[in-house]
C-alpha cells in the first residue's frame, strides 16, 4: 500500500532538549527547552556550533507530522519565527540550505516537500530562513503525493566539480 502512516498521534511526543554535563559533579541532567512537540531539527552545517535551528512542529498535542516551521534561538531559548502553510498543509522535513557566499548563521532557505492533504498531491517548496516569510520564494507544484518519510540532502556546485 502507499498509504504507510508515520508519526501518528499514540506515539510518545518528541520536544527540543537539551543536556547539561557538569564537570565538577560529573553529573548530567535533561532539560526540555520548548514545550511543542517537534522534529527534524536542520541547522546551519557551516557553523560547528550552531545557535539557530529550524524544527517541524506539531504543536502542544502530537498529531500526524506537522503542520508549522519553527525558527528557535538555542542560547536564549526561544522562538525567533515561525510560519503555516497559507493552505492547509503538511510539513515533512524543512532542510537549511545557506545562502552563497552569507555569514550569517540563519541566512539561508528552508527547502522542503510539503503535503497538502485536501487533494492529495506535494509541493516542493523554498522559504526565507531569514525573514520566516509563510510566503514560499518557490514553489513545484507535483501532480501526485510524495510520500512520508522522503530525507533529503543539500550537495553544492562544487561539490559534484570536485570528483567526490
Amino acid at each position: 500500500t502507499d498509504d504507510i502512516r508515520i508519526h501518528l498521534s499514540d506515539e510518545d511526543p518528541s520536544y527540543l532538549t537539551k543536556f547539561v554535563l557538569d564537570l565538577k559533579t560529573l553529573k548530567a541532567r535533561e532539560e526540555t527547552i520548548f514545550n511543542q512537540i517537534v522534529e527534524r531539527p536542520s541547522t546551519n552545517l557551516k557553523f560547528l556550533s550552531p545557535t539557530v535551528v529550524y524544527l517541524r512542529s506539531e504543536g502542544l498535542t502530537s498529531r500526524e507530522m506537522g503542520r508549522e516551521i519553527v525558527k528557535f534561538d538555542l542560547l536564549n531559548e526561544k522562538i525567533l519565527g515561525k510560519f503555516g502553510c497559507l493552505d492547509e498543509c503538511i510539513f515533512g522535513e524543512a532542510l537549511f540550505v545557506p545562502r552563497l557566499n552569507s555569514l550569517q548563521e540563519d541566512d539561508g532557505y528552508l527547502i522542503d516537500i510539503v503535503y497538502f492533504p485536501s487533494n492529495d498531491t506535494s509541493a516542493f517548496m523554498i522559504w526565507d530562513a531569514l525573514t520566516m516569510s509563510n510566503q514560499p520564494i518557490a514553489a513545484a507544484y507535483l501532480p501526485q503525493r510524495v510520500p512520508f518519510g522522503v530525507h533529503g540532502l543539500w550537495l553544492e556546485e562544487d561539490y559534484f566539480k570536485s570528483g567526490m
